[in-house]
């Protein structure tokens, strides 16, 4: 499947909001190109295992995200033939964009808007509060935690500059960078995307639609490393 291009596609930032939020980013709107592009959450780390919040802790990836990756690089060649890899600035992202690129060559290009929301205090924490993440998309700021509206501007920004590279685009992230994302593209929050599972988003074949999202079939998992 080569993901298709179009014009652009404004979102307000009412659009950017949870279900549960009434947050709103800084910005009014970004011109956001309707190219379909592919986005992979980075593959796993020991923190990821442990279920410790990472932030911006320039965590590796363990063994087991090593071979999600290299499994996500054979899904991806037999999916598209990427162009151009953006990926965060972060290690964890950057390993895992470095794996699939040995079987998908494109030029890599870190984009510092792709990296994942800075949890200021509660990096290296057990993740002990199940609320927590509604709360803060909702716009609680606490623990010198990124705010959400400041963090969904960056990424909103992040992902314009990511597609207005050369197509098909695929892009390397992290969980919470996804909610903004396919929030304001998708009209849902997406928020348990698994480790190194290609997801492709369509624009909309109106300007009056959401775009839509496809998730890969089949488990990407080495069946002993399966976390959360």
């Amino acid at each position: 499947m080569v993901p298709e291009r179009g014009g652009v596609v404004d979102r307000r930032s009412r659009n950017l909001t949870s279900q549960a939020s009434s947050s709103a980013p800084l910005a009014d709107s970004w011109s956001i190109p309707a190219n379909s592009f592919i986005f992979v959450r980075h593959g796993q780390t020991d923190w990821n295992a442990r279920q410790l919040y990472q932030g911006q802790k320039d965590i590796p990836l363990n063994a087991a995200g090593q071979a999600q990756a290299a499994l996500c690089g054979e899904a991806l060649r037999a999916l598209v033939s990427v162009r151009s890899i953006c990926t965060s600035p972060l290690a964890r992202a950057r390993e895992t964009a470095d794996i699939i690129a040995r079987l998908n060559p494109a030029k890599i290009e870190m984009i510092d808007g792709l990296a994942e929301c800075g949890f200021g205090e509660l990096e290296g924490l057990p993740k002990d509060d199940p609320d927590f993440d509604v709360r803060w998309r909702a716009g609680e700021t606490s623990r010198q935690v990124e705010p959400y509206a400041a963090f969904c501007e960056r990424v909103m920004l992040g992902l314009a500059t990511a597609l207005n590279r050369k197509g098909p685009v695929l892009i390397v992230a992290h969980r919470a960078v996804f909610w903004p994302l396919s929030n304001a593209l998708c009209g849902e929050v997406a928020e348990d995307l698994p480790n190194c599972r290609p997801v492709t988003l369509l624009p909309p074949t109106t300007p009056d639609l959401h775009w839509r999202m496809r998730m890969s079939a089949g488990c990407l998992h080495p069946p002993e490393s399966r976390t959360t």
